[in-house]
């Protein structure tokens, strides 16, 4: 069956350049009905805050950089030249759906020799259809093009490890594979992160190319010193807030004051209540209650007596603390997770753009909404906010935010298997974001896209295929 329906559908498209074209075509013209309904596109997540870092001249690194620029120059562009800023975040959402669609179209068409061709068209219709897809395409969240950057990159490292002899040799294929690490990590600022998880990896499975690979670490971690460093000063760039990092550890001790004070002491029930005032707001799915008013000055003062607080208490409530982590990630592991998240204000997708009504200051940036199809804005809004088809079993699989993990793990279980080792390079990479993620403050869709989309790189017969 597979033969034949490899034959029909390479009658259809007979060269790769076809295919690329095709597709690329075919999703943005998808997501571009998609945007009519939501049209200019959907100003939320983050974007509200990113685009007033700039008109306040508050630059801050806790957002991406180059993603808060981009967004904030084409919403400028529009105010300026079509005197509405509703056109700028147009201008914003083409530009992203190009992009994406672009990302996409040549990463299925780098597998059209490695999988089948049915399976290929299987990925390809959902990448076009699938509705989460459609609306992170014109979603304003730095999380969307660095989610297609890290599936081209997941899809790079499969070639660097199929062909290290051909890679190696050409100097344009490494500098191409440092380019695309600096964009990863200018994205998202746990790119970098997900990378040192793969560095050592990476040194081991190339120690014949030492050298070489040594350099190319090299020249990525001196490109992002001289962008968070010089750069970021010249453009007056605060550090992003510690409190990020610290979801976690605020989650487990704030929640082991809660519901077992009497094994603390007085002193550390204390020192936790300085550091995490609001400590009593805790909620198991989401730290944004208690984090936003942690005690950053106390903490960067002596960060070595919080670690020692957080290990005291840690010992005093290991069950706690794996209660408490394990229901603020479930998300990112739990492919039955349900949307809503309970607890958090979060959907499964945010689909309304913000509004004075939403509490913020009068200085923020309002974009109104035109949906150019009502009918099909009705449905996606149903689709984001409601987590439908979440009840419909096995399908609801190619939804969940939890799969990715799994999938990982059997890849990694198949890569063990076959005695294929060295892919367990761009795993590694994948695995580095999961951790990543694990640490951080929700588990939601938008965060572990990126492992969603590298699917089709993982998938069985692509993994066994790469043998050495």
């Amino acid at each position: 069956f597979l033969q034949k329906a490899d034959i029909r559908i390479t009658r259809i498209f007979k060269t790769e350049k076809q295919l690329f074209l095709c597709l690329w075509g075919i999703f943005f013209f998808v997501w571009f009905i998609g945007l009519l309904a939501a049209f200019p596109g959907i100003y939320a997540y983050d974007s509200i805050f990113q685009v007033n870092y700039v008109q306040t001249s508050q630059m801050s690194a806790h957002h991406p950089v180059l993603h808060t620029y981009w967004l904030y120059g084409c919403i400028h562009l529009g105010q300026t030249v079509f005197k509405s800023a509703e056109s700028g975040l147009l201008i914003y959402s083409l530009t992203q759906m190009i992009l994406l669609s672009g990302i996409l179209a040549y990463f299925l068409k780098k597998l059209w020799d490695r999988l089948p061709k049915i399976v290929i068209l299987f990925f390809a219709c959902c990448f076009a259809f699938l509705p989460y897809n459609i609306l992170f395409s014109f979603s304003a969240t730095k999380d969307v093009i660095f989610s297609g950057i890290f599936a081209l990159l997941i899809l790079k490292t499969y070639e660097r490890i199929k062909s290290p002899e051909i890679y190696f040799k050409s100097f344009r294929k490494q500098v191409d594979y440092v380019f695309w690490l600096f964009l990863l990590c200018a994205f998202r600022n746990n790119g970098i992160y997900a990378i040192c998880f793969m560095v050592p990896f990476l040194l081991f499975f190339f120690r014949r190319y030492w050298k070489q690979t040594a350099f190319s670490i090299f020249a990525l971690f001196l490109l992002w010193g001289l962008y968070t460093g010089p750069v970021y000063s010249a453009l007056h760039i605060e550090k992003g807030s510690s409190a990020e990092m610290l979801s976690v550890p605020m989650q487990q001790m704030a929640r082991s004051l809660m519901t077992v004070p009497e094994r603390f002491t007085q002193e550390e029930r204390e020192q936790i209540a300085e550091y995490i005032p609001d400590y009593e707001k805790y909620s198991s799915k989401i730290s944004d209650y208690i984090k936003d008013t942690f005690n950053a000055e106390k903490f960067n003062e002596d960060k070595a007596a919080f670690i020692k607080l957080w290990i005291a208490c840690g010992l005093k409530a290991p069950d706690v603390y794996l209660d408490a982590w394990c229901s603020i990630s479930s998300g990112n592991w739990y492919p039955c997770e349900d949307y809503p998240l309970p607890d958090a204000w979060h959907p499964y997708i945010m689909y309304d753009n913000y509004t004075p009504d939403d509490g913020y200051g009068a200085d923020y940036l309002w974009i109104e909404r035109s949906s150019y199809i009502p009918a099909l804005s009705y449905l996606l809004r149903g689709f984001a906010l409601s987590g439908a088809h979440q009840y419909f079993p096995a399908v609801s699989m190619l939804f969940s935010p939890g799969i990715g993990f799994w999938v990982l793990l059997v890849g990694v279980a198949l890569c063990v298997n076959k005695k294929n080792y060295r892919a367990f390079v761009p795993f590694s990479l994948m695995f580095g974001l999961w951790v990543t993620m694990m640490l951080g403050p929700i588990a939601l869709l938008r965060y572990t896209y990126p492992l969603m989309l590298s699917v089709p790189v993982v998938s069985k017969r692509q993994t066994i295929r790469l043998s050495f």
